[in-house]
């Protein structure tokens, strides 16, 4: 019996993973793009970032820029081999909920990119992942 309770909890649990990556529209493009969604702490809020093997970019900026061919500053510059954060950003440090932090890009629009991602460029060998969820290849 409490082997049936257990299994039941877990297919629960699963199910219901599941179900909500299916209802949030940033979760379910950034996993469709191939990228891993994670959950991030800024000063006063919690951010969905979308990761392609080493980059970083921000899950509701790919959102906009797959559903509306709109490009967010973050994307924009990313784009346009922008390589620098200023000054059309700010460097922030966000807290990932595993307790790691990254420094990202915050634009005034509101969205972000993983510095690191920013600097390499589009260019760079540790981008390709991004590159091909964005369709730049």
């Amino acid at each position: 019996m409490k082997s049936l309770i257990t299994l039941s909890a877990f297919v629960l649990t699963v199910f219901s993973k599941f179900v909500m990556a299916q209802s949030n529209p940033q979760i379910r493009f950034c996993h469709q793009s191939a990228g891993v969604f994670i959950v991030a702490d800024t000063e006063n809020d919690q951010v969905g970032l979308c990761r392609f093997s080493s980059a970083v970019i921000g899950a509701l900026d790919l959102l906009n820029y797959q559903t509306t061919k709109t490009p967010v500053q973050s994307l924009h510059s990313y784009v346009d081999g922008i390589q620098s954060c200023e000054p059309y950003g700010e460097n922030i440090t966000i807290t990932i909920v595993q307790g790691h932090t990254l420094q990202v890009c915050r634009f005034s629009d509101g969205s972000m990119i993983d510095m690191l991602t920013l600097l390499a460029g589009r260019e760079a060998s540790q981008n390709a992942a991004l590159n091909k969820a964005l369709k730049l290849q």
